[in-house]
């Protein structure tokens, strides 16, 4: 992995200096220490002994020389450098205190005494820089006054087989190998130790305010407490799936519940999400719920514990954030979001018509886009107040329309309790008043998972047991939650540099696969989850109204039988079949339109949905007489609305396979796929300087997938397999049903896709990539077809 990097390799004559430039120079320097090693192996010598003891850190020696001077000491670590000149040697020895030099002089040093691993002047040869040993003398100076241990017994401890660099400053290098990058840049491992100063200040603030510390489960039935994607795992001894937290919120609220008044949880959370600057996968994260307290206690309360944890961590309440000098010691401002609106823009958040939204952000340079809302474009115009506030500066009074899901203020309805600190242009933290009330409570849930069922699987997942808690009665309760990203932006480095070991796609390089030519470097493939089969619908075929639409992308008409009807006061009737093949929407893409008929009357179809049960509901107006349950109807979907649909769907997964071709690591997400509004969203790194040529080789690489042309065909797998053949995995789905659709195209591109699809390539015509650009911290690929650009 390190290729071309400079070391020092020392031996008992001399520093020597190399430079690696391929593998068969670093795989010299590891067979040279291999003979070493089997040097001393026949000498006798454990070159890997189990004990070791010191007395004092090497770099507590020149602080204190002189209290200790000519006391016999022990030390230990790593050695960074050895010379040896005739009858003398020196050894730069370093452990995390600092570092010492060792002074060695033949006749002083006792010799080789192979079962206790003590090796004497005359097998110095044998050591290398890397290596650790243990050694015991007394502390002196020596006729250069260079503070010393004065060695009498030097015993090995680790010998080491690969030279450390001497520096390390290629980033992917550093992060896949933090434990030479620690060593060799000082400053990485220091890091770490603030970051666990700040955890350890965020848990003693809390424990002196009476706080208890209870560790919640990180595996899950059903994950909630943030709009997230959860990872997956399976639990063998229960055989059931399982979530990995993305939040500590709702089992910490359930303890509220349970009779503890102040509760918090420090640890891991997991959200199914690419890297960002600011965001990661996996990270630590904290989160208090106090009972009895309300939002204005908690902004309170958060106050002083910033400046706590700030001043234990980095010992100064004054910081240097890029462009921002934040001093965090005083008192904090407090902004009223409609205020500082107002005073900025002069606009009423309230009052305020679109056309108005619209001119302020068109007036400051902000983007407007054609399906720009209020609430979408108020949130814009705060983003751009916010990201020159030095702060810190509460924000409190947001607007119910930035914040549906948050308690009402009963003050002013119009706002929620919720507040939010921003420093240095970003928002570091959340807290709310809780929300207490169950059937409240339910309804939102119900809300979140029909948003699961039509394919947004970051919506949060029905939680009946927390309902059920909230009936038995939960106090009034204001909560809190922050992430290591606090940390980060206070530390000055982004996310993957903010923790010791980033998640990095596995590679081995040649240098890797030449030392271990006979080992297996490839993991064993893991165990597909399995997905608990019990009481699920075999597909989404058969659950509810049959969807005909599923197994045949080209079947536009099928006949069926009348289940029930009903008639509402807007005039408009809603009939269910048996089967269908009209599609009901979903998944960002339009429902069908058409009509059914029968012997004495037809409807003109309107709308097409779906129930939470399957029951797909034809909507629209009646002519003729009501048809009776029972009496067959035939069903003709609208060919021109459809084609147009399902070819701006199949761009879309288009767009997912071109982003995988040219080699952007992005996961994807959501998508629409309407005639006046096209685009797909993604998870990770975003580089607007790289946006433009990235959209034109998008557009390139879907337009040449059409131009090879194909057919697009369907079929069913089982749900477990599913993971395996297709990008997108809506996990919502894979836990619902036994079997998925896969939407087949050519070259071996598969997807997981409930839609509605072409069949064959050349119905989509030429795609027209618009925009790539960073949204609500997303990535956008906007796009449309040719002949709908007006």
């Amino acid at each position: 992995m390190f290729r071309c990097f400079s070391f020092v390799l020392k031996d008992n004559l001399s520093i020597i200096r190399y430079t690696v430039t391929d593998m068969a120079t670093l795989q010299d320097y590891r067979d040279e220490r291999l003979r070493k090693l089997q040097e001393l192996k026949n000498l006798g010598v454990d070159p890997y002994p189990a004990e070791s003891h010191r007395t004092i850190g090497a770099g507590e020696i020149a602080p204190k020389f002189d209290e200790v001077e000519g006391q016999t000491a022990t030390v230990v670590g790593r050695i960074t450098g050895l010379r040896k000149f005739g009858k003398l040697a020196f050894i730069v020895l370093r452990d995390q205190s600092g570092q010492v030099q060792l002074f060695l002089r033949e006749g002083d040093v006792d010799q080789l005494d192979a079962p206790r691993s003590v090796i004497g002047m005359k097998e110095l040869p044998l050591l290398d820089t890397g290596d650790f040993v243990e050694a015991t003398g007394e502390i002196i100076k020596t006729k250069t006054g260079e503070i010393s241990v004065g060695v009498k017994t030097l015993r090995l401890l680790t010998k080491s087989l690969r030279p450390m660099p001497t520096e390390l400053t290629n980033k992917e290098e550093r992060l896949r190998r933090r434990y030479v990058d620690m060593n060799v840049n000082e400053d990485v491992r220091n890091r770490f130790i603030r970051r666990s100063k700040f955890w350890q200040a965020t848990r003693g603030y809390l424990d002196q305010h009476g706080f208890v510390e209870v560790n919640v489960p990180v595996l899950e039935h059903t994950t909630g407490g943030a709009d997230a994607n959860p990872f997956v795992t399976h639990m063998d001894a229960l055989d059931q799936d399982f979530y990995l937290r993305i939040s500590h919120e709702l089992p910490l609220k359930r303890l509220i519940g349970a009779g503890f008044e102040k509760v918090y949880d420090l640890g891991p959370r997991f959200r199914n999400e690419n890297y960002s600057d600011e965001h990661l996968p996996e990270h630590v994260a904290m989160e208090w719920y106090w009972a009895y307290a309300n939002w204005q206690d908690g902004m309170k309360f958060m106050e002083g514990m910033y400046k706590y944890v700030l001043q234990e961590t980095f010992g100064t309440l004054q910081f240097k954030l890029d462009r921002f000098e934040v001093d965090m010691s005083g008192e904090w401002e407090v902004w009223d979001y409609a205020t500082i609106i107002k005073e900025r823009y002069d606009i009423d958040v309230y009052e305020s018509s679109l056309d108005d939204v619209k001119k302020a952000l068109a007036d400051n340079k902000l983007e407007v886009e054609q399906t720009e809302n209020r609430a979408r474009g108020i949130d814009k115009l705060w983003k751009n107040i916010r990201k020159d506030v030095a702060g810190p500066v509460w924000l409190i009074n947001t607007p119910k329309f930035i914040s549906p899901l948050a308690k009402s203020n009963p003050d002013d309805e119009n706002t929620v309790q919720r507040f939010q600190p921003v420093i240095a242009g970003s928002e570091l933290g959340n807290g709310f008043s809780e929300l207490n009330d169950p059937i409240d409570q339910l309804n939102r849930f119900l809300e979140q998972q029909a948003m699961r069922e039509a394919g947004d699987d970051e919506a949060m997942m029905l939680d009946i047991d927390f309902v059920e808690m909230l009936e038995y009665g939960m106090p009034p309760a204001c909560g809190w939650g922050y992430s290591e990203r606090v940390f980060w932006i206070f530390e000055g480095v982004t996310a993957r540099e903010g923790v010791p070991f980033p998640q990095l796609r596995t590679e081995y390089d040649a240098v890797t696969k030449a030392i271990y030519p006979d080992v297996r470097l490839e993991a064993a493939p893991a165990k597909t989850p399995a997905v608990q089969q019990e009481n699920k619908p075999l597909s989404a075929v058969e659950e509810g109204t049959k969807k005909l639409y599923l197994d045949d992308f080209a079947l536009l008409e099928c006949d069926a039988e009348v289940m029930e009807t009903s008639s509402t006061e807007d005039g408009l009737t809603t009939i269910v079949l048996n089967q269908t093949c009209l599609y009901p929407g979903g998944g960002g893409q339009a429902h069908d339109l058409g009509e059914l008929s029968w012997q004495d009357g037809h409807l003109e179809i309107t709308e097409v949905s779906k129930e939470k049960d399957g029951t797909v509901l034809h909507r629209g107006h009646l002519e003729g007489a009501l048809p009776r349950p029972g009496v067959a109807v035939h069903c003709k979907t609208d060919a021109e609305r459809r084609l147009l649909n399902s070819r701006l769907h199949c761009a879309g997964h288009l767009i997912d396979y071109a982003v995988r071709k040219v080699g952007v690591q992005w996961k994807p997400g959501r998508g629409a796929h309407y005639p006046h509004m096209s685009f797909v969203e993604y998870e990770g790194d975003f580089n607007a300087d790289e946006a433009e040529a990235l959209r034109q080789n998008i557009e390139t690489e879907v337009n040449a997938f059409i131009a090879r042309g194909g057919k697009v065909g369907v079929r069913s797998v089982p749900s477990g397999e599913a993971r395996g053949l297709s990008d997108y995995i809506p996990e919502p789905v894979l836990e619902k049903y036994q079997n998925v659709h896969l939407a087949t195209y050519p070259e071996d591109f598969n997807v997981c896709c409930g839609g509605t699809h072409v069949t064959d390539l050349s119905q989509i015509g030429e795609v027209k990539v618009l925009k790539v650009k960073r949204k609500d911290g997303r990535n956008r690929v906007s796009y449309t077809l040719e002949g709908l650009e007006s």
